[in-house]
């Protein structure tokens, strides 16, 4: 569409390529990770990340207690201490309660009751975002 009013005034059509760039650029800085709900309602991912990992190993496990997988990592440098993660979003390989794997992702507040286990061990929801099987 071109406006062309002979008064000097800049046309439409050269106006909406900047325009379409400023509108991406700003939907794009917005973005922010939709909230996974669980069956129960419950929402995974709320809020900041509590902590972030790289590169981190650990070994999927998976709870009786709450019908799903979790990725369990010892705490660099300390003895005992340990992060429970539990996944949200589970692909076939995380479904392999034994397997060690190398993991980057996000921790998230864990906002169910928690389960009565060993001192050291802090509960979270996480969100893998690379991933890989160690021997």
């Amino acid at each position: 569409m071109i406006i062309n009013l002979n008064a000097g005034i800049m046309s439409v059509s050269k106006m909406n390529p900047i325009l379409l760039l400023i509108s991406i650029i700003s939907i794009w800085g917005c973005y922010k990770k939709p909230d996974i709900v669980l069956p129960n309602g419950e929402k995974c991912f709320q809020g900041e990340a509590l902590k972030k990992v790289k590169d981190q190993r650990g070994m999927i496990v998976y709870s009786e207690q709450d019908s799903t997988y979790a990725i369990q990592a010892g705490i660099p440098g300390s003895y005992d201490s340990v992060d429970i993660g539990y996944l949200c979003e589970e692909s076939d390989i995380l479904k392999q309660p034994g397997t060690f794997i190398k993991f980057s992702g996000r921790y998230y507040k864990y906002t169910k009751e928690q389960p009565l286990t060993f001192v050291g061990f802090t509960y979270y929801y996480l969100d893998i975002t690379d991933y890989q099987v160690v021997e």
